[in-house]
């Protein structure tokens, strides 16, 4: 693995790298090699990469984070999971990370990726940990490519779902590989967070979460030079309306990672997002296509005006308060499905 200049990522950086993250030599002269390739430079330290503009530092932290989110999810799940069986499938599995924590556990583990770097990263990652043979390159739309993957007792879907740009067909796909009583976990970013509103999880940008998928492509488009890689977001009760009818019963969990905020913190999280917007609107706005300026400044507008009708719903009953943080104060919504036995 070799950078723009001919070598290999430094030992120190590398070394750094697996100290501050916990992973392994593979994965950090890997995951190190593939960015300095793809933004076509090396780097001294590990603090050079930190302190770059955002949101690169959030992409790379993520990455290196990938065990340890793996073994967070992991225990989070574990009072969940089935009594029998240990097969256990990752649909994206990404930078390998919930491969090794589940592993750990003791599970016969499958991941299926697309992207071809992370099929080597994730292989990279997994074999610092001796796992062979478990990173299978394809896509759980392909009905023909799902159908070779067996059965399994446990199935995740992380930082996955909003990527795939047929959600309904990659569920019916994935709910008929669970066996009777296994679990499927979605993890998927919530549209209406007031914290996604004001900067969404994928690219910092104000407002892209309310956008159609067409405009939401002219605005990133903006800012980026690569492609825009996030389907349709589409609402909790659109997912778990679609397991159920799978023969699924859904739960939604409140995991640590992503905590609900309170409802008495809705006054400081919409300051956020009015400041966002207000940055927006002196540094981002002039170089945004008109029709999109358009469109997001109107898509805000009924945002907030639905915001304003369940808040005042909120502060008259608990049920109603709990629908409201469910829609405006979670991030990411937890879902866990259990098939019938």
């Amino acid at each position: 693995m070799a950078t723009p200049n001919g070598r290999s990522p430094m030992p120190q950086l590398v070394s750094q790298v697996t100290e501050r993250y916990g992973v392994g030599p593979w994965y950090a002269e890997a995951y190190l090699d593939y960015w300095c390739r793809s933004r076509q430079r090396s780097y001294v330290s590990l603090d050079e990469i930190l302190s770059a503009p955002g949101p690169e530092p959030m992409w790379f932290d993520y990455a290196l984070s990938t065990n340890w989110r793996g073994r967070q999810l992991r225990e989070m799940l574990r009072p969940h999971l089935p009594t029998t069986g240990r097969r256990y499938l990752d649909v994206g599995c990404g930078f390998g990370g919930f491969l090794v924590a589940f592993a750990e556990l003791g599970y016969t583990v499958k991941g299926i990726e697309i992207d071809a770097d992370r099929i080597v990263l994730s292989r990279a990652n997994c074999a610092d940990h001796a796992l062979q043979d478990c990173v299978h390159a394809g896509s759980v739309l392909d009905a023909t490519f799902t159908k070779t993957l067996g059965h399994f007792d446990v199935i995740t879907c992380i930082d996955v779902i909003e990527h795939v740009l047929n959600v309904p067909l990659a569920l019916t796909h994935m709910a008929p590989l669970l066996n009777p009583g296994g679990v499927l976990l979605l993890e998927i970013p919530n549209l209406d967070s007031l914290n996604f509103v004001a900067s969404d999880g994928h690219f910092g940008l104000c407002g892209i979460t309310q956008l159609d998928r067409q405009m939401a492509i002219e605005y990133h488009r903006t800012f980026f030079g690569f492609e825009y890689d996030v389907g349709e977001y589409h609402e909790l009760a659109f997912y778990r309306a679609r397991l159920e009818t799978l023969g699924c019963e859904t739960v939604l969990m409140t995991p640590g990672s992503h905590p609900a905020r309170r409802v008495r913190q809705t006054p400081l999280l919409l300051a956020n997002l009015c400041l966002r917007y207000t940055r927006f609107l002196a540094r981002q706005a002039p170089h945004v296509p008109p029709q999109v300026f358009t469109r997001l400044h109107t898509a805000l507008a009924v945002f907030f005006g639905r915001l304003a009708v369940r808040g005042l719903a909120a502060v008259t009953g608990s049920r109603a308060a709990i629908g409201f943080r469910d829609r405006y104060l979670v991030d990411f919504w937890t879902l866990l499905a259990r098939k019938a036995k």
